[in-house]
Parts: C-alpha cells; sequence; structure tokens
C-alpha cells in the first residue's frame, strides 16, 4: 500500500497534468478559431515541420515540467511559441491569399 507521501505526490502530478492539458487545450482552442478559415492544401509541408517541432516542445516542456526540471515560466514560454508558430502560418497565408 502506497503511503500518504506517495499519495499525495501522484494527486498532485495528476492535478498538474491536468492543468497543462487545459491551458494548451486553450491555445488549441484560439487556433481552431483560426483554422476554420484556411485551407489545408493551403499549408506547405514545410508547415507541418515547424508546427510539429514546436508541439514536441510543448511535450518536452511538459515532461520537464512534471518531473521538476523546469518551472512554470519556462511552461509559458511553450505555450507562446506554439502559439506564436501558427500565428506566422496563418499570417503566411493571409499574405498570399490577398
Amino acid at each position: 500500500m502506497p503511503n500518504l507521501t506517495s499519495r499525495n505526490a501522484t494527486r498532485a502530478a495528476h492535478t498538474l497534468m491536468d492543468e497543462l492539458a487545459q491551458e494548451f487545450g486553450q491555445i488549441v482552442a484560439r487556433i481552431r478559431d483560426h483554422w476554420n478559415d484556411v485551407p489545408v492544401r493551403d499549408l506547405a509541408s514545410d508547415t507541418f515541420a515547424v508546427i510539429e517541432a514546436a508541439e514536441q516542445t510543448v511535450d518536452r516542456t511538459a515532461n520537464d515540467l512534471l518531473k521538476g526540471v523546469c518551472g512554470r515560466s519556462t511552461w509559458s514560454e511553450a505555450l507562446s511559441e506554439y502559439e506564436l508558430a501558427w500565428s506566422r502560418v496563418f499570417d503566411s497565408l493571409g499574405d498570399r491569399r490577398n
């Protein structure tokens, strides 16, 4: 049977994961609001590589935060960079469509 400290740590980790998922979900919702106006065929293949790299950074940072390797400010920066990557994609599409 796990001790009380172990249970508290597990509960805290689950709470933190829930918070991170919620924060990431808010970013994704904002991106989806813009995505509705963007045909997938307009996205270049290199765009997906940029977005995937940003997603990997978010994943890695979330894992690091859960391990205590980094802090919330690093997490916030990763989320901002992810959203900025998408913003650049949308901006570049707007330039081509106008």
